[in-house]
């Protein structure tokens, strides 16, 4: 061939694979809360912009859901500061347990995680966050 490059055309196959995008959100590095007389809970807006994946994964968009999950073993909790561990919706409300008359902070470690409901070879992703919770001192009158 006098010096010209042969050329062979073959089929060739791509195959595209689906993969799981971890959870989106966002959140602050703090949140402040008032220290309680009672045991009630104090609940504010934390996680925003919820989402199982990127916005261009539409697929996910539509079929998945997104919960959260507070990691005790990996908290920073004082003893006496909660009546019990914080928790985190899946609307992205923060709800925090102040024992009465307590007041410190704790660093909490948390998943997002995602789920396909009704999928039973659906692999879950989680992104993990922390967030420091200071619960402050309110000047009670006297008793």
């Amino acid at each position: 061939l006098d010096g010209a490059r042969a050329r062979s055309i073959a089929p060739a196959t791509i195959t595209i694979t689906q993969s799981n995008d971890a959870p989106i959100f966002v959140s602050p590095g703090r949140v402040d809360v008032l220290e309680r007389d009672d045991s009630e809970a104090t609940t504010v807006p934390f996680a925003s912009s919820i989402q199982p994946g990127p916005t261009t994964a539409l697929d996910e968009l539509d079929l998945q859901t997104v919960s959260f999950e507070v990691i005790a073993s990996l908290s920073t909790i004082p003893a006496n500061l909660f009546l019990q561990n914080p928790v985190i919706a899946a609307d992205g409300s923060l709800s925090v347990f102040p024992a009465p008359d307590a007041v410190g902070s704790a660093i909490i470690v948390f998943d997002a995680v995602d789920a396909e409901p009704g999928n039973a070879s659906f692999v879950e992703r989680r992104t993990r966050g922390t967030v420091t919770i200071n619960v402050r001192p309110v000047n009670d009158a006297p008793r």
